[in-house]
């Protein structure tokens, strides 16, 4: 099954995806950027490792903001409750994530390494955004949306493609997350 895709002036919904975030995440050219929670994949992650370092090798910036596995009990609480995961099971993927990231760094030549950035936010996000060479005429924003309670497979994406122009929703949910990774702590 591929994706369900709807098209309404440069914005796609994508409802029932099981294409390949692997392509998507290759199509960036200049730089590549997650903001979520933690950034797992439900199929092989090798597949998504090898996208990334292939980014990497051809001088495009990776950035990964994720979760602080300090933040307070209670946004961890709140986390699982809305994405229906069993109590207490949310830190121990977030770590994972981080060191996950931070393992695939310290496998980089030093040259290389300055071109993955790992911060860490504490916001109890229900959406993560995936954003793919943002400020170029040929950007993209695909933004994955999460409804309280209904776990990861009742999620549904959003994407934005093309130039981003001012006073539009692609630019201002673009601003939005870009805010959140400005403010990020670097790792």
């Amino acid at each position: 099954m591929g994706y369900q895709i709807f098209i309404l002036i440069g914005l796609s919904i994508f409802l029932d995806a099981s294409g390949s975030i692997e392509q998507f995440i290759a199509s960036a050219t200049r730089s590549f950027e997650y903001v979520g929670i933690y950034f797992s994949v439900a199929t092989d992650q090798s597949r998504v490792d090898a996208s990334i370092k292939a980014l990497i090798a051809k001088g495009c910036r990776v950035r990964f903001v994720l979760l602080d596995d300090q933040s307070s009990n209670e946004t961890f609480q709140f986390l699982e409750q809305a994405f229906a995961l069993a109590p207490a099971s949310l830190r121990p993927r977030v770590i994972h994530a981080r060191n996950h990231f931070i393992a695939i760094r310290e496998t980089l030549a030093p040259a290389e390494r300055q071109l993955l950035e790992l911060r860490l936010h504490q916001l109890p996000l229900l959406v993560s955004a995936f954003r793919i060479d943002i400020g170029e005429r040929k950007s993209a924003l695909l933004i994955d949306n999460k409804w309280y309670g209904s776990g990861r497979e009742k999620s549904f994406g959003v994407e934005f493609m093309g130039a981003m122009k001012e006073g539009t929703l692609f630019e201002t949910i673009s601003t939005s997350f870009a805010r959140i990774s400005d403010q990020a702590r670097p790792i």
